[in-house]
């Protein structure tokens, strides 16, 4: 048999086929023109990688405390994010809900009106007195 420099890829292949075929050591050999002990060494290989993937140890036999810092960092962040995120839909749900009743009460003319704006005649103010609860909390100041 002549040397072939065969590619990553192409081993892979070639071991993905024996797995997920009924095709015995022999006959991959005759397939591919490779000799049982070159099948043998990309099998192990191939195992031993998979085996290292799966525990989640890098290519070099060693695990990555680099790349197991920032997944730690990246999930802890996106973990604050969703609860921050939880507490401002909060808040603009009761400020939606203020609004609302806002809109209400001025809508039944509950609000005082007859600020004069210096003209004579009587500008409509909403007053905090005439408004229900939820709306009293986002005026804080009034609007007149």
């Amino acid at each position: 048999m002549t040397y072939k420099k065969w590619p990553a890829k192409e081993r892979a292949d070639i071991m993905i086929e024996f797995l997920s075929t009924n095709m015995g050591v022999a006959e991959v050999c005759r397939k591919y023109g490779i000799s049982p002990t070159t099948f043998d060494n990309w099998r192990r290989r191939f195992m031993d990688a998979g085996k290292r993937e799966l525990a989640g140890i890098g290519g070099n036999g060693r695990s990555d405390p680099a790349k197991a810092l920032a997944k730690a960092l990246a999930k802890a962040l996106a973990k604050a994010l969703a609860k921050e995120n939880g507490s401002l839909k909060i808040v603009v749900g009761e400020q939606a809900m203020a609004l609302a009743e806002l809109k209400k009460a001025w809508s039944r003319g509950e609000g005082e009106r007859g600020h004069d704006d210096g003209q004579g005649r009587g500008e409509p103010c909403l007053r905090t007195t005439a408004l229900p609860p939820l709306a009293q909390g986002v005026l804080q100041e009034e609007a007149c």
